[in-house]
């Protein structure tokens, strides 16, 4: 009998994830980013801020199972049963557009089997409290029981919808907020939109330094994404869900499916998804019209093709900051050789005090008794 690892209802949850026409395809930049979590995972202490960040319908959150199964099979495996080394939450959209943190918090101790917010055991037992934790309270109870069972990874996907708001200052507290998860054995991973990286790299300069980027990037009209193209619409021509005309459909539309679908696998398989609901309404297999009719509207491509530019641009800037000019480096050296040398002559110059000692001579005031 194989040793059994403890895991949370949201990992659970999580572990049946899977795409509705193909098994995952681990297709470039999916396994890129996979191999990069794997290995960031090999080497880590804890103390570390992770933002897996990408597009809309990339497929980040099959990244991050395939990083759990990682953890689970290979990092965790022998574990003991009483610990829970990974837990997460999701961050649903709540009142006002944005996920509330105290509302991520409470996920967690959920997820973490706290007594108070087990719903599982809250309703086996008809149960429901009557306190009202404030959110210092419940974060206080979540640092507790994290290191009760030795949590080790701290997930939390659509993280985008919890640093919605109109303040960018709010927005950046927001996000330092969570920071509090990260400490000494402890990672956090925020998974979601390029929201979150300009969140957390544009707001807070003490937290800019931290976090590891992992991009899931979309694909281009480059050779080599064209090449990988061909073979991620060749694994979906083989679907026995998806009954094309013949193997050459997918194949012969493949440009205009880079372009319309945005290079994203996650958009080309809801895309194909209608194709396949129009087919069967129509009593016919998947053709090239019928794929041509699915196409997104004029206003919805752009609305898609108007975020996902201004969040690589975003990304870009914030992260590729490129080497510092020749002529920043010399003045920035001037600078502290300069610097050092107003020190050395300061420490010259200056005069050593005397130890203090008593003058013999001080005449002290009379005392009455």
């Amino acid at each position: 009998m194989g040793h059994f690892v403890r895991t949370s209802p949201y990992i659970d949850e999580l572990l049946k994830l899977k795409p509705n026409f193909t098994g995952v395809i681990a297709h470039r930049n999916f396994s890129r980013c996979s191999l990069e979590l794997e290995a960031f995972a090999e080497f880590n202490n804890g103390s570390e801020l992770v933002l897996l960040t990408g597009p809309s319908q990339a497929g980040k959150s099959l990244v991050l199972q395939y990083f759990v199964r990682y953890l689970l099979n290979k990092v965790y495996r022998d574990a003991d049963e009483s610990t829970l080394p990974v837990i997460g939450a999701c961050a649903n959209l709540a009142r006002q557009g944005h996920t509330a943190t105290k509302y991520v918090y409470e996920m967690l101790l959920g997820d973490a089997r706290s007594p108070l917010f087990d719903q599982t055991k809250l309703m086996a037992a008809n149960y429901r409290p009557v306190m009202a934790l404030s959110e210092p309270s419940m974060l206080a109870a979540l640092s507790r029981a994290l290191r009760i069972l030795e949590t080790e990874y701290v997930l939390a996907d659509e993280a985008q919808f919890m640093i919605k708001a109109k303040s960018e200052e709010f927005r950046g507290s927001l996000i330092e907020s969570l920071k509090s998860l990260v400490s000494y054995g402890r990672s956090l991973i925020l998974v979601g939109g390029y929201e979150v990286a300009k969140a957390v790299l544009e707001y807070r300069e003490h937290m800019a330094s931290r976090p590891t980027i992992i991009h899931l990037a979309r694909y281009r009209k480059t050779d080599d994404d064209l090449k990988e193209w061909y073979r991620i619409l060749k694994e979906f021509s083989g679907s026995e869900f998806l009954h094309f005309q013949d193997d050459l459909t997918l194949l012969r539309l493949a440009e205009i499916l880079l372009e319309e679908c945005h290079g994203q696998t996650g958009i080309l398989q809801h895309r194909l998804g209608r194709a396949r609901c129009r087919a069967r309404a129509c009593g016919s297999l998947i053709t090239e019209r019928i794929i041509r009719d699915t196409r997104p509207t004029a206003r919805q491509w752009q609305v898609v093709r108007d975020s996902i530019l201004a969040g690589e641009e975003t990304l870009d800037r914030l992260v590729d900051v490129g080497p510092i000019p020749e002529d920043k480096q010399e003045s920035h050296n001037g600078a502290c050789s300069a610097d050092l040398t107003h020190v050395e002559k300061t420490k010259e110059n200056k005069k050593v005090r005397k130890a203090f000692t008593t003058n013999p001579r001080r005449a002290y005031p009379s005392v009455n008794v």
